[in-house]
């Protein structure tokens, strides 16, 4: 197979897609598509998922279409202003996470385009997301608009407001974004959490009372690892980077030690979460790990620390024990099922491990899952989300279309050669977040 060749072929048929077959009624794409017929499963539109599809259609010259979809973004905000969610058990809220890949994907555009449109509606959403949720040196998780208020409890995950915060600064050149990321992030540092563990917690309630008085419910011992504890250092390291502070260099290192005593398991891999209970109850292990293998990754490029590579390289080499016939890896060690987006992330993970190491050896591996996806994967109208990876059978046809533009970052690097620290532009579109 001459996977250059395939993979514009594949290119060609999702840039299509999504100019003229998957978007809804209010001009934005959908939610999700069964890849086999294009019938659409879910319509709830990608608004917040704008950082998952439009730099990557964006890259691929389709102005047009990014002007677009701006455009609808605009107006929301200039409107509605808020995302709305819907939950069984709780009236419609805004959750704070949700604005996190608009964002990114705003200033991604501007890093494409250098348009300033793009930066000015980052700035006026990321000025909302302060004036609705910031308090007492936060970002509050949710906000119920019907009773004006924002519950006083944060979560690791609103920690990626840091690192886009240090973005926003570099560009606009404002200090007060750049003091903002490191009041929050000082501010999680200090948690009773971060200082005894090394990890960030899940749920952190900002009143110390309410914290004695609820301290014994499990959600305020979690410790989850993907998303949550891997998006904190990855806010860390951009402030590293932006700051050069060795504080924040430490307190990475911290955060690496505490990972590798609270999540990591004897035999290889980390658990997707931890509970602080009197066992240190781990739970869980799937293919999310690249998430890992990303984040040692970059702070090993920026920071030279050795173990940061090499734990990198023992958990790679962890997962790709488990390669399939088809060269696809599955998302449960224990079952021999794959799942698209992971397979990709991972992939990329062995790319950046390829351009650090020079080790042939990654760069094989990636060819083989990347093969398997473009054999087994591809469908009508895109991929498809899962198949066995011993036989290449179908499991589920119905995939979350992001995860369609989320597959051209290996467009990318496979034309930039497996490289990409060197470039910011590669660097920034390439973050898994």
């Amino acid at each position: 197979m001459d996977i250059m060749e395939e993979l514009r072929k594949n290119r060609k048929n999702i840039l299509n897609l999504f100019e003229n077959r998957l978007i809804g009624a209010n001009g934005l794409p959908v939610l999700s598509v069964d890849a086999l017929t294009g019938r659409f499963v879910d319509e709830t539109s990608l608004i917040s998922e704008l950082g998952d599809y439009l730099p990557f259609l964006s890259y691929f010259g389709k102005n047009k279409f990014a002007d677009s979809q701006l455009q609808l973004v605009e107006d929301h905000f200039n409107t509605e202003k808020f995302i709305w969610t819907k939950h069984p058990k709780l009236p419609v809220h805004s959750w704070a996470f949700e604005y996190t890949d608009l964002l990114l994907g705003l200033i991604i555009c501007y890093e494409i385009y250098k348009n300033d449109r793009y930066l000015v509606t980052a700035e006026k959403i990321t000025d909302f997301v302060l004036e609705t949720f910031y308090n007492q040196g936060f970002i509050t998780t949710h906000h119920f608009e019907i009773f004006k208020y924002s519950p006083p409890i944060t979560s690791s995950l609103c920690l990626m407001f840091v690192e886009l915060f240090v973005d926003i600064y570099m560009y606009t050149k404002k200090g007060k974004y750049l003091s903002l990321a490191e009041k929050i992030m000082n501010n999680m540092i200090n948690t009773e959490g971060f200082s005894k563990y090394g990890l960030f917690p899940s749920y952190y309630l900002l009143h110390k009372p309410m914290r004695m008085v609820t301290g014994m419910f499990n959600i305020l011992k979690r410790y989850d690892a993907t998303k949550y504890n891997v998006t904190a250092s990855q806010s860390l390291l951009a402030l590293y980077v932006a700051t050069k502070k060795d504080e924040y260099r430490n307190a990475y290192m911290k955060w690496f030690n505490g990972v590798n005593q609270y999540l990591k398991y004897e035999e290889g891999g980390y658990a997707k979460r931890v509970v602080m209970n009197n066992h240190k109850t781990k739970f869980g292990l799937d293919l999310k790990n690249f998430h890992f293998i990303e984040t040692f990754a970059d702070m090993y490029y920026f920071s030279k620390e050795e173990s940061l590579l090499h734990a990198a390289e023992e958990l790679a080499n962890f997962w790709l024990k488990k390669q399939g016939a088809t060269g696809l890896i599955p998302f449960n060690p224990l079952n021999n099922k794959s799942r698209l987006d992971p397979n990709v992330d991972f992939s990329i993970g062995l790319c950046k491990l390829y351009e650090l190491t020079k080790k042939e050896f990654y760069r094989e591996k990636t060819d083989q899952i990347i093969k398997g996806i473009l054999t087994y994967h591809i469908a009508p109208y895109g991929m498809v989300e899962s198949v066995d990876i011993k036989t290449g059978e179908l499991l589920d046809p119905i995939i979350s279309i992001k995860f369609l533009s989320l597959f051209l970052k290996i467009d990318i690097l496979y034309e930039n050669n497996f490289q990409s620290y060197n470039n910011r532009l590669l660097y920034s579109i390439l973050r898994d977040r």
